[in-house]
This record gives C-alpha cells, structure tokens and sequence, in this order.
C-alpha cells in the first residue's frame, strides 16, 4: 500500500497508524501526484489511499490516472470533504472506496483490506448520502413507454449504486443487506426499466436524465 498525502502531520499519523495492523504493508508514502506515479511504478502496490485534494495533480484526476494506468493497484480517496460531488468524482475516476479523515483508523485499514480484494467501502456518511441522493427519482421513460410502477426508494438506491460501477456484493455491503437481495432488486429494476442487462439499464439512467439529477445536486 502507498499513502499519498500533502499534509506532512496526516502523512505521519496514518503511517503509525498502519503500521500497528500486520494485515498491512505501506510500501511508501507521497506528498504529491507526481511523486505517487513514480512509486506506483516502482512498487506496484494493491492499494493506493489518495488525498482528494492536493497541489499539482488533483485527487480525481490522480485516481483516474491510476485506474487507466495501473489496473491491479485499487484507489481509495482519503479525505475531509462529506461533499456529494467529490464522492461523485471520486467513484467515477475509479476509486473503490470513500474514506473520511474523521474516521476512525480502523476504518482506513478496513477500507484499504476492501479495495485489496476488489471490493467498496464507503464510510458510513457517505454511504448515506449515496443512497439519500436517489430518494426522489422522476419518472422513468424509455423509448417506448413509460414503466409503471415507479422503482421503490430502495431499487432507487440500489441503482445509484449501479451506476457508480459497484458490484452486487459492494451495493449489499453499502445497503446492509445480503448480496442476494441486491440481485433480487436488480432484477426488478431491469424488468421496470425493460432493460436486457445490467449495462443497458445504466444507460437507460443516464440517457433519460437520472444521471445527470445525481451531477445537478
């Protein structure tokens, strides 16, 4: 794992903090996008924990980087913002997970435990808002018809998620429920939508304006 931080007293806490836990083996540390790239070169790790903001290469933009350029690392964003849209961001750049600065240190070690095995984790206010944001969906139309009945709160939920890019598994464990209950709702969803698969109802989505309310928030 490589912690990349601007901030020198985070950058030292978190390093201490790591090295209590045997599950965990910081490979090195960044103080920047550019400095991160070459030990992501150079020690190839599963991990990477990224400030979301930082001078020179932003947060996002490095996750993005990493995503493309180095598959088999998992990007987690470590950060002090609770905002909607750099969650937002963060997900879509690649990152497997959200971890807040407040948080807890156990939290870190579990979120970047996760990403190791290819897996979210969100910390629990986020977790919140990700689902709260799709509380109040429109109507849903495709070309064809207009599907009745509106998804429930919780497909609603469970399509933000979808949306997203996560796996039943990491929509269960953000939801608290059993991976199988997501499928059941991700049946349901592709049935209201009419969709053939997965991918077409999250195009669906985007194209008839769900996506673009989640960006408008």
């Amino acid at each position: 794992m490589i912690v990349v931080d601007d901030s020198l007293a985070f950058r030292r806490a978190i390093s201490v903090a790591l090295s209590r836990d045997p599950r965990v083996r910081l490979l090195g540390i960044a103080e920047d996008g550019r400095r991160a790239l070459e030990l992501l070169a150079d020690c190839k790790p599963e991990v990477a924990l990224v400030d979301l903001r930082m001078p020179g290469i932003r947060g996002a933009d490095l996750i993005r980087t990493i995503t493309a350029r180095f598959p088999d690392t998992h990007a987690v964003a470590l950060t002090v913002s609770e905002s909607e849209e750099d969650l937002s961001g963060a997900l879509r750049a690649g990152a497997r997970g959200y971890v807040l600065k407040s948080a807890a240190r156990g939290d870190v070690v579990r979120a970047a435990l996760a990403a190791a095995r290819g897996e979210s984790w969100l910390s629990e206010p986020m977790a919140a808002k990700l689902v709260d944001s799709y509380t109040a969906l429109p109507v849903i139309r495709t070309r064809d018809a207009v599907r009745d009945p509106l998804l429930s709160p919780r497909e609603r939920s469970v399509l933000s998620c979808m949306a997203a890019g996560m796996k039943n598994r990491d929509i269960g464990a953000a939801l608290g429920v059993a991976e199988t209950t997501i499928k059941t709702h991700v049946k349901s969803i592709l049935a209201k939508l009419g969709a053939a698969s997965r991918s077409e109802a999250v195009a669906i989505a985007w194209r008839t304006g769900l996506a673009e309310a989640e960006d408008r928030r």
